[in-house]
């Protein structure tokens, strides 16, 4: 049992990179775009991105040793959740009803 708890721990972890890494690359898109300048993927932070999600999907692999795929599959919704408030407090996007509640509220 204690060894699922490291395994929760470790894909918790793993998308919360994951999330993190997909707001600093909007973040890059966003700052490149109003610039106008050179392709995104020439920025320092956009390849940061990619490395903190290559990081983050590791983990989730990692994760898969210590616990089932049955308890480590449905925690990717913590990279959804995690970028949902990011994106609010980092990049000041909107939080809508629909973005809480889904498209049928």
């Amino acid at each position: 049992m204690e060894v699922y708890i490291v395994g929760i721990c470790i894909a918790v972890c793993g998308n919360f990179l994951i999330s993190i890494s997909l707001n600093i690359q909007k973040y890059t898109h966003v700052r490149q775009s109003q610039r106008g300048t050179k392709p995104y993927y020439t920025s320092r932070l956009w390849w940061c991105g990619i490395l903190l999600m290559g990081l983050g999907e590791l983990g989730n692999f990692a994760a898969y040793g210590f616990a089932p795929a049955s308890l480590i599959a449905p925690l990717g919704c913590v990279s959804v959740i995690a970028s949902a408030v990011i994106s609010v407090v980092f990049l000041k996007e909107t939080l809508r009803a629909s973005d809480i509640l889904g498209d049928y509220y």
